[in-house]
């Protein structure tokens, strides 16, 4: 857990660092979410698929380019409110924030077809509260906070002058997912009620298919 709290404040430190190069474009784009081969974001939270290509969201994002070819990008992801319809004490919330940085190759940002290699941190959070879920029939509540790595090339077709199409593979190399899970039964002592868990996913991959207005 020590760990894990370092790596987020050391994530949060980059993403505030001032940027030495002039700021030249800035992109908002809206990427589509397709899980491939039963790719999961939040182990534990979210159970696997066996359907080859699944949709899983929409999120919106902000990139800026740089001078020096650099870019930064912020994503908002895993956003999720859901309430089960037959119960209203079930619910469950996720979101989360990806930071990307890295580098246009192709040399010109105006080209047609442009091609960018980056890399990214992912921190994210999720909640549950799950009435009667429990082998013992009671009530559960789980908390999920989890940092992902990942490579993240970028081939970016230009629709119109400021109209983009963005094809991105988001590569995840690792996903470290802290699941603590709270027991409502009143039999048990406090302290045990709770219990941790850590779970590791290696190696999948998140298609991303977006459209971005340049400004």
């Amino acid at each position: 857990m020590k760990l894990l709290c370092n790596i987020i404040s050391l994530l949060f430190s980059l993403l505030f660092l001032p940027n030495s190069s002039a700021q030249r474009i800035v992109t908002a784009k809206l990427y589509s979410h397709l899980a491939i081969n039963g790719g999961v974001t939040i182990p534990g939270f979210e159970n696997s698929n066996k359907e080859i290509v699944r949709f899983k969201w929409v999120a919106p994002s902000i990139r800026f380019q740089y001078d020096n070819n650099r870019y930064r990008e912020w994503e908002l992801t895993d956003l999720t409110i859901e309430r089960a319809p037959n119960d209203e004490t079930d619910t469950r919330f996720s979101i989360g924030l990806r930071y990307e940085y890295g580098t246009r190759v192709t040399k010109s940002v105006q080209a047609p077809l442009v091609l960018s290699l980056g890399g990214s941190l992912r921190m994210f959070g999720a909640i549950e509260q799950l009435n009667d879920r429990n082998v013992l029939g009671l009530a559960v509540e789980n908390e999920f906070l989890g940092l992902s790595i990942a490579f993240t090339p970028h081939v970016t077709y230009r629709i119109k002058k400021h109209l983009i199409f963005d094809f991105c593979p988001y590569a995840e190399i690792i996903n470290c997912t802290i699941q603590k899970e709270y027991v409502y039964d009143e039999f048990l002592e406090e302290d045990q009620r709770e219990s941790l868990d850590s779970r590791f996913g290696f190696f999948q991959t998140i298609l991303r298919l977006g459209v971005g207005w340049e400004f």
